[in-house]
């Protein structure tokens, strides 16, 4: 069994754009939004290798934190999380 820790989890966001053009204004498409952190990142990629991993995040009770972990669930990393006292 593994244990990732992410003391500073995040959002990674994912912008699509038709393509790079250096020195002009771009126009963002699509975009994803998903729960992320070093140590979720790599239990995301353990967990799809089969590989036994739990990751730790300290978040605090509220809709963000729902939000982050129903991700979490949906991706099927397992984890567990600290309450931050925030």
């Amino acid at each position: 069994m593994i244990l990732t820790v992410t003391p500073n989890p995040a959002w990674d966001l994912t912008c699509v754009v038709d393509r790079l053009r250096p020195g002009t204004s771009h126009v963002i498409g699509a975009t994803t939004r998903r729960a992320g952190g070093k140590g979720v990142n790599v239990a995301s990629v353990l967990a799809e290798a089969g590989v036994p991993v739990t990751a730790l995040i300290p978040l605090a009770d509220d809709g963000p934190a729902r939000d982050y972990t129903g991700d979490l669930l949906a991706r099927a990393v397992p984890h567990r999380v600290v309450p931050s006292g925030t």
